[in-house]
């Protein structure tokens, strides 16, 4: 369900506000796509599975700040597991072959724009209070994974990051449609 309580900028700050807002739905629809044909680029065959410490899609919070705030945190630890998918699989691919050279420059776009759209949700929650605090977020620890499970890691990772990104984009297109 859309959030249905208005978000609103402080005074004077209605136009940055929905430049910033606009930008961020922007970079959400671009991420999401791009995290459709990484998922493609990264399986052949699709299997349901979980992952113990890969995060849910789900955007949790009865606000927009709330939402917004687990939004930004959502997003960079995504980064992190997607910065170790880039890790492992660099280790186990051929590193000179086109197709893992693809795949890898897939990933490194993608976290750099998850990164990108943490701090942009990091602007819109400073236009909504201004003394929200800058969100923190845990860096994943590594364990311990033979090829199989950092196959088996990569694809929760990224099927998870598809489905969060997918998330992202309803909500803060749902904050648009109901902000001032």
């Amino acid at each position: 369900m859309l959030e249905t309580a208005r978000a609103a900028p402080h005074s004077g700050n209605v136009d940055k506000y929905q430049k910033a807002l606009e930008q961020t739905i922007e970079l959400s629809k671009l991420s999401d796509h791009e995290a459709g044909i990484l998922l493609t680029s990264y399986v052949s065959n699709k299997i349901e599975w979980s992952m113990d410490g890969v995060p849910s899609a789900t955007i949790a919070g009865s606000t927009p700040k709330e939402k917004l705030r687990n939004i930004s945190n959502k997003a960079m630890i995504f980064h992190w597991h997607i910065d170790m998918v880039t890790k492992y699989m660099t280790k186990m691919l051929e590193v000179s072959d086109n197709d893992t050279q693809i795949l890898l420059g897939l990933l490194s776009d993608s976290r750099d724009r998850l990164k990108k759209l943490s701090g942009r949700v990091e602007v819109l929650l400073q236009f909504l209070d201004l003394n929200t605090p800058t969100t923190t977020s845990t860096k994943p620890q590594d364990v311990l994974r033979d090829d199989y499970e950092k196959k088996l890691y990569g694809w929760a990772v990224l099927n998870w990051h598809k489905e969060f990104l997918a998330m992202v984009l309803q909500e803060v297109a749902g904050f648009k449609d109901n902000s001032v």
